[in-house]
């Protein structure tokens, strides 16, 4: 999340340190930038020893990240790298699997449109610039352009910029007039750059695909989905 042997800056209302644990608490809008990445929140605590990050209340972050090319062929041409803001009640950035995930009304928006969950996972490079993958926890809605998805788990491949999306079912509204679709399944794979959508069953539930009225209202968030 942020880059070693670079320059970090923080300012708060209030700082504690505890030089036993190597942990600075920043107290009061507190806001941690380096370079294109910035971080806000009521609370922000740095672990010195391990760069861990914590933020509590009003989370607001801007990262400016590039999808990690893996030099395979097949895949999607990495994009440029544009600022993603991400917003939440929490935030813990785990350094040593440069891991960010964000809890409690999570809303992700970046250039390829946004993703709102109980809970958000970035995996980044190690560089801290690129993402390599995202998850997303309970109560998933992903939006793109005319394109709407509602399910319980979602993974997002940079490299290929595939999106696969689990549920009970899955529902993928299609809201491109005149002729709007709704695609349900209990696992749909979808790619943004060629417009596809491979839908699967799981062997009880079929995969259905019908003509809707354009604007229909995708299914209410379920109650007691909160991930642990």
């Amino acid at each position: 999340m942020l880059k070693q042997n670079e320059p970090v800056t923080v300012t708060a209302n209030r700082l504690e340190y505890d030089g036993a644990t190597s942990l600075a608490t920043y107290a009061g809008n507190a806001r941690l930038w380096q370079e294109d990445t910035e971080v806000r929140a009521d609370t922000i605590v740095l672990d010195d020893k391990n760069g861990n990050l914590n933020a509590k209340a009003n989370v607001r972050t801007m990262m400016t990240l590039a999808a990690k090319d893996t030099g395979r062929k097949g895949t999607a041409k990495p994009k440029p790298a544009q600022p993603t803001i991400t917003v939440a009640e929490e935030l813990l950035y785990e350094d040593a699997k440069r891991r960010a995930t964000y809890t409690t009304k999570a809303h992700m928006s970046g250039p390829d449109g946004d993703v709102t969950a109980d809970k958000i996972e970035l995996y980044l490079a190690e560089s801290g610039g690129e993402l390599e993958r995202a998850e997303a926890y309970g109560n998933v809605v992903s939006r793109q352009e005319t394109r709407r998805a509602y399910g319980a788990h979602l993974t997002y491949l940079a490299a290929k910029d595939e999106y696969t999306m689990i549920g009970a079912p899955v529902e993928v509204y299609d809201d491109t007039a005149p002729d709007c679709k709704l695609t349900r399944g209990t696992t749909l794979t979808f790619h943004q750059a060629i417009d596809t959508i491979t839908a699967s069953g799981n062997g009880v539930a079929t995969t259905q695909t019908k003509s809707i009225v354009c604007g229909t209202p995708g299914p209410a968030p379920k109650a007691g989905t909160e991930p642990r």
